[in-house]
């Protein structure tokens, strides 16, 4: 924060007025709590958007922007997620002789901590 003084001096007719403000310099903050320039993550991502496996295939996948992380399927009955939360997770597809191929949803929820602000991101598996 930046200290801000102005003085300024004003002369009428042989009398002086001297006149001193003192205040404090304020950055605001975006109103959006996910904006990069207010301490934010930014844009909720997932890398890779979407991927193609078979059974006994894994896929790796990264959040970027955001806060606290939270990864869920929409689907589990063709594979499972290493971790449910934290920055990345593993997809292993378990599906094995499956008839059509399927698309399963990876979501991925970001919080920030003690507040109601929360954002979303997808991405998408298909098992063949």
């Amino acid at each position: 924060m930046k200290r801000i003084i102005a003085i300024s001096c004003i002369v009428i007719t042989g009398l002086a007025f001297i006149t001193a403000f003192s205040g404090c310099e304020t950055e605001s903050a975006s109103e959006e709590p996910w904006a990069a320039n207010s301490g934010g993550g930014g844009a909720l991502n997932i890398s890779p958007g979407n991927a193609t496996l078979s059974g006994g295939q894994t896929a790796e996948f990264t959040a970027s922007g955001g806060y606290n992380y939270a990864w869920s399927l929409s689907d589990t009955s063709s594979g499972s997620l290493s971790s449910a939360t934290g920055s990345k997770t593993t997809f292993t597809c378990t599906a094995t002789n499956t008839s059509a191929p399927k698309t399963i949803t990876l979501t991925l929820k970001s919080t920030i901590q003690d507040t109601a602000y929360s954002q979303t991101a997808l991405a998408y598996i298909t098992v063949l």
